[in-house]
Formats: C-alpha cells, structure tokens, sequence
C-alpha cells in the first residue's frame, strides 16, 4: 500500500484499477469493488467473500463493472441491455395488438378489459354477442399476441425491480432494500397470473364452461395487484434513490 493510498476506519484501504476503487477490508473480510465513475459500491458476486487475489482476477467491464463467474449479481450492462429489450418488446406488442383491441371497440364498443374481469358466465357471454363472430376472432388474436407481451412486460418489471433494490441498497436505504427483496419477483408473478388470465379467456371463448370467466376475473385481479405493487415500488424506489445520495470514500 503506498503512502498516497486513501485509508478507511476498521483497516480497510483503496486500491486503485483503471476507472475503479476497490475496498479491502482485512478486518471484516468485507470485499467491495467501488465504481470511482458513479460513486457507488457494488458486492461482486452477490456478496460472496473474495480474497484479494480473487478480486485481482475477477472479470471487468468497462468503467469499473464487474462481470463475475457462478454465484453473481447481474453487471450493470446486462441488465440495462435486458430493460432495453424487453421494453422495447413490450411496446411492440403492445402495438401488434392495437389493431384487434380497435375491431372488437368496433363491433361491441369496449376492448379486451372489461371481458377479463366479466366475472360470470352471463356477463362473458353479453359481451361475446355484442363483439359478434368478428370481435370475438379479434379477442382471440389479442390473447395470444398478449402471451408475448406479458413475457416482455414479466421480464422488464422484473430487471427494474432490481435494479432499483440494488440503488437503494447501495444508497444504504435499509427499508426501500428490504421491502425489494420481497416485491423483487412481483412482475413475474403479475405476468404468470396474467398468463393464466388468457387462458381461462380462451377457454370462454370456446365455450368450456362457466367456471372459467369467474377464474378469468380472479387471475385479472391478482395480475392487477401485483402489476400494481411493482409499478409503484418502482416508481418510489427511483424518487427515493434519485433524493439519497450513495456517501463518498472518505480520505484520511
């Protein structure tokens, strides 16, 4: 260690990499890698200890991410290629389905929504005879566009959810860290309740039975809930992480 080399309290001190502090705690065996770009800590490997010859030979990306091998945390870069992707899916699905959404509007006046949470027999079947044989082949053509899309949407929600939970916990927000692990996989299970949702649709559709509109509606609304919960955690998450700032290294 040389004598310009920061210290920190407990014995810890930086080594500088290119682009990168990393922290070394000999007395906690706490390994850190410190992205000196954006000032944030990252545990490598999912918090995996690390000796330093390990940490010397792990992966990296450029600006100082880390890109590590078997038990890991997802790099910084691949997660933002996946929200890239599956949101650029989703709004393409979502716009595949536009023009089948616009026929049944056309031919009953409502869409795809108020037929998910019809709720009973009577009511799926009030809507099929407003959409006629036309509307209801669209209803069918959304539904299965809808499998694709709430792949995306499962997918994106779940990258963000996240991603978030690692801004807070690097922010050291205990509460907003905790409350993410629990509502980490909320968009996949939205998306599963979704999944099923359809399926119960189509089975309306063709006429299977009358269990299947009060399954439809019980899918709907858990899909909303959960949906919704991951929305808002998100939405919260990136205020509060966006108003705390990750503290700096301080130098003795």
């Amino acid at each position: 260690m040389t004598p310009e080399t920061p210290r920190l309290p407990g014995g810890a001190f930086l080594m500088k990499d290119p682009g990168i502090w990393r922290i070394d705690d000999s007395t906690n065996q706490n390994r850190v890698a410190w992205n000196a770009n954006s000032g944030h800590p990252h545990r490598p490997c999912g918090g995996r200890i690390l000796s330093l010859r390990q940490l010397q030979k792990t992966p990296r990306l450029p600006a100082g991410r880390f890109l590590c091998v078997g038990r890991c945390i997802i790099s910084r870069v691949k997660r933002w290629h996946g929200l890239i992707a599956s949101g650029a899916g989703a709004v393409l699905l979502l716009l595949a389905k536009a023009p089948a959404d616009g026929t049944m509007k056309d031919h009953g006046d409502h869409g795809i929504v108020p037929f998910e949470v019809a709720g009973s027999q009577d009511r799926a079947d009030e809507l099929m005879d407003e959409w006629g044989e036309e509307g209801r082949d669209a209803a069918r053509e959304s539904l299965w566009i809808d499998f694709g899309f709430l792949a995306a949407y499962g997918t994106f929600l779940t990258l963000a959810l996240a991603a978030v939970r690692d801004r807070a916990r690097a922010r050291g927000l205990r509460r907003l860290t905790a409350i993410g692990g629990v509502v980490v996989g909320f968009g996949a299970i939205g998306a599963g309740f979704d999944a099923l949702e359809n399926i119960c649709l189509l089975l309306t559709l063709g006429g299977a039975g009358s269990a299947f509109p009060v399954l439809a509606a019980i899918f709907a609304y858990l899909k909303f809930f959960f949906t919704g919960a991951a929305i808002a955690y998100i939405a919260v998450g990136l205020a509060g992480t966006f108003v705390r700032r990750a503290p700096a290294p301080a130098d003795s």
